[in-house]
């Protein structure tokens, strides 16, 4: 069983909630997955409708006290995967800035509601609360995310070194990304929606452009850049959890497959 905890943090989910995340602790084991779900985005005038749309990727009220792994998923404990025996912890996504937001404040929209773009500042305390409660003594590292997620990992990733530093984890670190990859069109420009979610845009590394698009949206600039000393493993798009966004509200919160990653279980059989 995963269990539920609060994520000791400030910061807030888009629709205002507590930020969760989910933990299986292994008997005799120091090594950790630390996932990220997926979920994709919104942009401000459409966020009240997201939150309505989707509440299981925008707040977390509806997520329960345990979750019971899925037959073959990365946490069964029957599985025969490699990591069947490894720690767990998964952060729920519900900021719907791709973890890019660090907005202290609230923001309005047309509504007049109030939406909160804290994704980053979410990930971070929960990379500091893991490090100091759960990760000195860990010898391996494995930071994955799903979509979303990745995009989390990549932009934040030599934030969540530095704490890991900070704290003094020695782990060997490496890099899952999962449906990471999605091909955006030239023409769709995302400048003024990553505006919207981080503070200062302009010395943030979104700000630099490779292939005439913002380098945070791009694995190929990301990786290189800012992940030239770790492994990284990367799943294309076909794998893709953002389906997930529009599944009728009777059907969340999720299954234990929403936090089944398939490239963790891909990579076990490389």
């Amino acid at each position: 069983m995963l269990a539920r905890k609060q994520v000791t943090t400030s910061g807030r989910c888009l629709d205002s909630t507590e930020p969760i995340y989910y933990i299986r602790q292994a008997a005799s084991s120091d090594r950790w997955i630390i996932y990220l779900t997926s979920g994709y985005y919104c942009q401000i005038d459409d966020c009240t409708n997201a939150i309505a749309q989707r509440p299981h990727v925008t707040g977390t009220s509806l997520f329960p006290s345990l979750i019971s792994p899925m037959e073959d998923s990365i946490a069964d404990a029957n599985s025969k995967n490699a990591f069947k025996d490894w720690n767990i912890a998964v952060l729920v996504y519900c900021s719907q800035d791709l973890y890019t937001g660090d907005r202290a404040d609230a923001m309005v929209a047309a509504d007049g509601k109030e939406l909160f773009f804290q994704g980053s500042l979410i990930l971070q305390d929960w990379i500091k609360e893991l490090s100091e409660s759960f990760l000195q003594n860990a010898t391996h590292l494995l930071l994955a995310g799903s979509s979303a997620g990745g995009y989390g990992i990549m932009y934040n990733f030599q934030d969540i070194v530095s704490i890991f530093e900070s704290y003094e984890v020695g782990a060997e670190l490496n890099v899952l990304l999962d449906s990471s990859f999605i091909d955006i069109p030239l023409d769709f420009d995302v400048t003024s929606i990553l505006k919207t979610y981080i503070t200062d845009f302009n010395n943030s590394i979104c700000n630099s452009v490779w292939e005439q698009q913002l380098c945070c949206i791009r694995a190929d600039c990301m990786i290189p850049k800012v992940m030239s000393n770790t492994k990284v493993m990367g799943i294309n798009g076909n794998y893709d959890w953002i389906g997930w966004g529009f599944l009728p509200a009777d059907e969340i919160p999720p299954r234990m497959d929403y936090f089944d990653s398939h490239a963790i279980k891909v990579s076990t059989r490389m």
